[in-house]
């Protein structure tokens, strides 16, 4: 049976000897083009299930993939006539329930058990509990203060007095174990200390870190002031710059002084410069134009208030600088020195009762496919010749760890390129578990400019929602989203396309045409005071809704399994809250 794909969709399964990455919007068809993918390995390319790679992020999602492989495999045996591809299908039906179909952290702990002898762990060993993991980092920051504490070590007493607590060193151990997290989701944590304390050892402020930022924000806030200026000049009828109002021809005058003093002299040049100018628009008669007057004086503030920001970046005093500059420096070196040694502490403790973290299992995962170098090992080698390809789902939520144990087990490093990357920028919301978005943002930008070896393939077709929840998400979306929040910026390229195939339903019939917004006044005339809770009172609006919706005009939703409308049910209904401390209102 041919299959009805988008041209994304069918590039997403065909495009071959490749890294590719395919952006997929939510209600796209991604699992649906996972399977396809696989499906075509096995029959086009006659590829045994087990040669494939498969990394989801849950357990759940797992589960599904390989239940919709079987399914599809088992669909396909019943359409052939051809006795070899039935006996190659037949293969795969058998080798499924051991394929590498798992998350990340099932495949690091599947390479650690084959490779027990390489790491330090024995076969026995347990992952700890939540409870345990508190106990035993509570043990280690314990021993790593004592031991520090306890030396002659005066860098590292002053960085404790600054940074402990006065009742007690809460605060400080917080700061260990948070970076120790963070440093923990790095394939290389050590040469990752090496490079913050490195990056401190530079004589001039401005060749360090700090002074870097400072320079970038000084030449970020010169841009975003001239941007501020266009928005104001686009809210005029003027076409001619000769018609501007004196005061803007007085602030692009200015901001063209910022960018040749920094282009000359770059930060110091700047910071001999002055923001001075007053915002009137007097001479602006024109009724049409009067509308935007507020407007206009917005953005021209915002432009002032950015020049300012540029001038106060670029404007510290130097002896400031120094003196700050080099405690920095001490506190940082302090703060890697305990970080280090906590974990340290921390893993002999772990190993001491021979338990593990899912962290722990990736860097024994990595030392047994990378070598101190950081070279290709054997064992890496046999999983290059096993694996013909690797497809990584999700992949907005991997990290740095994740990315070098698969490019190892990948053929990228022979030329060999293999690895297909699905995720969506816009869903990841895993950044407090260490995960890395960056890095599909970094292939985004590079695979859109690649010709050959990498691909970039954009799936923003929605085959699950209507229009008209669609159309409401991408106008807020359109308003809100840019690379800064959201990671993305949200063009008509990446907005939700509705593909969604709902038949016209009875005039009858109830159904959604329209995103209701709700706004509940918590006050009555004349008060001060709120009459009930605002969480309360959201509770009784989404209650009084649903009723409305189940039994006073009951709506209709269209069911894709039966294939026909039917009534709301309670189970069609999510509340979505921003935190589970506000969910128990709703209850």
């Amino acid at each position: 049976m041919a299959l009805n794909l988008s041209a994304g969709q069918k590039l997403a399964v065909d495009t071959k000897n490749k890294n590719i990455l395919v952006s997929a919007a939510a209600g796209s068809g991604k699992t649906f083009v996972l399977t396809q993918r696989v499906l075509s390995g096995i029959i086009n390319d006659k590829w045994d299930i087990d040669s494939f790679l498969i990394v989801t992020f849950t357990r759940d999602a797992a589960a599904e993939m390989k239940f919709r492989i079987r399914k599809a495999l088992e669909n396909k045996l019943a359409e052939t006539d051809s006795k070899e591809l039935s006996q190659h299908i037949e293969k795969q039906l058998i080798l499924i329930n051991k394929a590498n179909i798992s998350t990340i952290d099932s495949f690091c702990s599947n390479v650690v058990r084959q490779n027990f002898h390489k790491t330090d762990l024995d076969s026995g060993y347990k992952t700890p509990t939540q409870v345990e993991i508190s106990e035993l980092k509570n043990q280690a920051a314990d021993n790593m203060l004592n031991e520090l504490l306890s030396g002659d070590d005066k860098e590292f007493m002053n960085f404790y007095n600054k940074f402990a607590g006065k009742s007690n060193d809460n605060n400080l151990v917080k700061m260990v174990t948070e970076l120790y997290e963070f440093a923990d989701s790095l394939p290389y944590p050590q040469k990752w200390f090496e490079k913050c304390v490195n990056d401190y050892k530079v004589e001039n402020f401005y060749d360090s870190i700090w002074g870097k930022i400072y320079i970038s924000k000084t030449e970020d806030y010169i841009k975003k002031a001239r941007e501020y200026a266009q928005k104001a000049v686009s809210y005029l009828k003027f076409t001619e710059p000769s018609d501007y109002p004196s005061v803007i021809k007085k602030v692009f005058d200015l901001i063209d002084d910022f960018e040749a003093a920094y282009k000359l002299e770059g930060i110091k040049g700047v910071s001999k410069l002055q923001v001075k100018f007053t915002i009137n628009l007097k001479s602006i008669k024109d009724e049409q134009d009067l509308v935007y007057v507020d407007v206009i004086k917005r953005y021209l503030n915002f432009t002032k208030d950015a020049l300012n920001n540029a001038l106060k970046y670029s404007s510290l005093p130097e002896e400031k600088i120094a003196y700050s500059y080099e405690n920095v420096k001490a506190d940082i070196n302090s703060l890697v020195k305990a970080v280090i040694l906590f974990s340290q502490k921390y893993k002999e403790l772990k190993l001491e009762k021979q338990m593990a973290e899912f962290n722990d299992i990736s860097h024994y995962c990595l030392n047994i496919l990378r070598d101190e170098q950081g070279n290709t090992t054997d064992t890496a080698k046999e999983y290059q010749k096993k694996f013909k390809e690797i497809i990584i789902d999700e992949y907005q939520d991997s990290n740095d760890l994740q990315e070098e144990i698969l490019t190892a087990v990948s053929r990228c490093e022979s030329g060999e390129n293999n690895i297909f990357m699905v995720g969506d920028i816009k869903q990841a919301i895993y950044r407090f578990r260490q995960t890395t978005p960056e890095l599909f943002i970094k292939k985004y930008d590079k695979y859109s400019s690649s010709k050959e070896d990498e691909a970039l393939i954009l799936l923003s077709e929605n085959y699950r929602s209507r229009k008209t929840v669609l159309d409401t998400c991408n106008i807020i979306f359109k308003q809100i989203m840019d690379r800064q929040l959201g990671n993305v910026d949200y063009t008509d390229e990446v907005a939700l396309n509705c593909k969604g195939d709902f038949p016209l339903p009875d005039n009858s019939l109830n159904i959604s045409k329209n995103t209701d917004v709700i706004i509940i006044d918590t006050f009555l005339q004349d008060d001060e005071e709120p009459q009930t809770d605002p969480k309360t009172a959201e509770a009784a609006a989404v209650a009084q809704k649903i009723n409305h919706m189940l039994n006073v005009d009951p709506l209709y939703i269209y069911d894709k399994e039966l294939k026909e409308y039917r009534p709301l049910c309670k189970k069609d209904i999510v509340i979505l809250v921003n935190r589970r401390t506000n969910a128990g209102v709703f209850y």
